[in-house]
C-alpha cells in the first residue's frame, strides 16, 4: 500500500516505468510449483532480475487453456468474455464449441472483449501474436498473427528474432507466443513423472533462447519479458465418479463432464437434481450455478448449466462406468487448489528486480501488460494493476519519447457525495479519465476521449449512487498519465 500511496497520492504523479515492447510467452500447463520441483536455471534467472508470484497465478474456473488464455488477454473473467469452457454449448448460435473446431477460432460471435492485442493496434501500435487464444478472430487479429499448426518451438523465437529486427515503425510493441507444453506431457505422464522432469527443463531451455533473442535488442529498444501459464495439473490415479449412479439421463439437457463438471436440466428438475447429487459422493463438490464460490466467478449464463461442480483434484468425472477413466494428468479443477495454480515470472523496464508478490487471478496479467505500454483499459475490463504495485518500477522523469507525469488532485478529499477533480496535461492530449474501486472494477467514467488544450482542467466527481469507501481515478492524456486515491464518506 506505500507504494499505491507513491503512485496515487503525491502531487506529482508517477507512473509504471515503461517498455517499447512487452513480450508474453505462455507455457500451457507449467504448474507454479514446477520451479521448486524441477531444474529452471533460465526461468529463476527471469525471477532473480525480476519478479515472481510467490505461489503463482490463481487461474479462472474452469482451470482449462481456453478459457485463461483469454482471460490474461481481455482482462475478464470467463463469465464476461464468454469462454466458459475448452467446451461449451451456445443456445443462441444452436452450436457446440470445441478447442478442435477451427471455425469457432476464427468466429467472433463466440468471442467477447477486447484483447491486448486490439488495444494496442487500436492505439496506433503494431502487435504480434504466435497461437495465443483468441489471436485467430476475424476483427480481432493483430498486424502479424499466426493460424494454430503444429510447427517448431525454434519457429516462435526465430519469429521474435524477425519481428525485433524490423524497422523501428514495425516492431510491435506487444508480441504474444504460446507454447503447448509442458501441458502434453503432463496429460500424457503426469506432472511428477520423469518425462515430465524432463520436458520442463526443455522448455526452460527455450525461454533461455528467448531471453538470449531479448538480450540482443535491449541496448536500442525497451523490452519486458513476462514468461506466464494457464493453469497447473493434478496427477490421475483411475479414481473416477459416475454421476449415473445418482441422475438418470432424463435429469440432463446437456453436460460437460471431467474434472469439472456443468449441467443443464429441465427446469423443473433442477431442485431434485442438486438433491440427488450435493453430498452424494465425498470427493464431489456440487452447487447451483449461482451459489457456486466467489473465486469461481460463475453465475447463471446461457453457456452455462444450472448444476456445476468440481471433483478433488485427483479424482475425474464420469457419466457412466462404461467410459474409460483419465490417467496421467489433468486439469480443470477447483482453482483455488495450488495444484492449479500457473507460473508467473517477469523483468525488464517497469520490474523491479528480486520482488516476490502474492498470488493473484490470473486475469491482472492484462492490466499489467497495458500498463507497461502505457494504455488504458478497455471499458468494462475487470484487471487491476494493483497485485503487481510493490514490484514495479516507476518513473517520475519520464523515458525517451515516453513523458509520464500528470497532477490529479481532488478537493475536497475525503468528500461527501461530490468532489472536483483538476490534473494538468504539458501538452494538447486526448484524454479519458475513469473512476474505479480498489479491485480495478469501473464506477463511472468522467471525461471519454476529449481532445483537453495544454494546461490546467477540472472535471466533477459525483458519487452519491456510490458506497461509501476509497476509489481511484485514473487520467489517460496519450502518453501522461496519473491517479488520485479519493475518500467518499456518507
Amino acid at each position: 500500500m506505500a507504494l499505491l500511496s507513491a503512485l496515487s497520492l503525491s502531487g506529482v504523479q508517477r507512473s509504471v516505468a515503461q517498455a517499447d515492447t512487452v513480450v508474453i510467452v505462455s507455457l500451457d500447463g507449467f504448474r507454479a510449483d514446477y520451479l521448486e520441483r524441477y531444474d529452471t536455471p533460465n526461468i529463476d534467472w527471469v525471477i532473480e532480475h525480476g519478479m515472481t508470484a510467490e505461489d503463482g497465478m490463481r487461474p479462472v474456473f474452469p482451470t482449462t487453456t481456453f478459457p485463461n488464455h483469454y482471460s490474461m488477454a481481455t482482462g475478464l473473467y470467463p463469465q464476461d468474455h464468454g469462454i466458459v469452457g475448452n467446451t461449451f454449448f451456445d443456445p443462441d448460435i444452436d452450436e457446440w464449441f470445441y478447442i478442435s473446431n477451427k471455425d469457432a477460432q476464427n468466429d467472433p460471435r463466440w468471442w467477447y472483449g477486447e484483447p491486448f492485442w486490439k488495444t494496442v493496434e487500436q492505439a496506433g501500435r503494431k502487435a504480434a501474436t504466435f497461437f495465443w487464444v483468441g489471436s485467430e478472430v476475424e476483427g480481432n487479429r493483430a498486424s502479424r498473427w499466426q493460424p494454430y499448426a503444429s510447427v517448431p518451438f525454434s519457429q516462435r523465437v526465430d519469429s521474435l528474432q524477425a519481428w525485433l529486427s524490423l524497422p523501428d515503425a514495425e516492431i510491435p510493441s506487444l508480441i504474444a507466443l504460446y507454447f503447448p507444453e509442458p501441458d502434453g506431457s503432463g496429460h500424457q505422464y503426469g506432472p511428477f513423472s520423469q518425462e515430465m522432469g524432463q520436458k520442463v527443463s526443455e522448455m526452460d531451455q527455450w525461454v533461455g533462447s528467448i531471453v538470449d533473442v531479448i538480450q540482443g535488442f535491449q541496448s536500442n529498444r525497451k523490452i519486458t519479458l513476462l514468461v506466464v501459464s494457464d493453469h497447473g495439473m493434478e496427477k490421475q490415479n483411475g479414481q473416477a465418479i459416475y454421476l449415473s449412479d445418482y441422475i438418470s439421463d432424463q435429469d440432463v439437457v446437456r453436460s460437460v463432464v471431467g474434472p469439472s463438471f456443468d449441467l443443464t436440466v429441465p427446469e423443473d428438475k433442477v431442485d431434485s437434481v442438486l438433491q440427488s447429487l450435493v453430498g452424494a459422493h465425498p470427493e464431489l463438490d456440487v452447487y447451483a450455478v449461482n451459489e457456486a464460490p466467489t473465486e469461481w466467478k460463475v453465475a447463471m449464463h446461457p453457456r452455462r448449466g444450472q448444476v456445476v461442480g468440481s471433483a478433488t483434484p485427483g479424482w475425474y468425472i464420469r457419466w457412466n462406468r462404461s467410459q474409460s477413466v483419465y490417467t496421467g494428468g489433468t486439469h480443470g479443477y477447483d482453482n483455488r487448489h495450488p495444484s492449479m495454480f500457473a507460473l508467473f515470472a517477469a523483468y525488464g523496464p517497469g520490474i523491479e528486480p528480486g520482488k516476490a508478490i502474492p498470488s493473484f487471478d490470473i486475469i491482472h496479467v492484462h492490466k499489467l501488460v497495458l500498463s507497461l505500454l502505457g494504455l488504458p483499459s478497455p471499458e468494462g475490463s475487470s484487471s487491476s494493476l494493483e497485485p503487481f504495485l510493490q514490484a514495479l518500477s516507476t518513473s517520475k522523469e519520464g523515458t525517451p519519447g515516453h513523458q509520464l507525469d500528470v497532477g490529479v488532485k481532488a478537493h475536497p478529499n475525503p468528500f461527501n457525495t461530490f468532489t472536483t477533480i483538476t490534473y494538468t496535461i504539458p501538452t494538447s492530449s486526448r484524454v479519458r479519465i475513469v473512476a474505479s474501486d480498489l479491485l480495478g472494477r469501473h464506477v463511472s467514467t468522467l471525461v471519454d476521449g476529449e481532445v483537453k488544450p495544454a494546461g490546467s482542467h477540472s472535471i466533477q466527481f459525483a458519487a452519491e449512487n456510490l458506497a461509501s469507501g476509497t476509489y481511484l481515478i485514473r487520467v489517460e492524456a496519450e502518453r501522461f498519465s496519473g491517479t488520485q486515491r479519493v475518500v467518499l464518506l456518507k
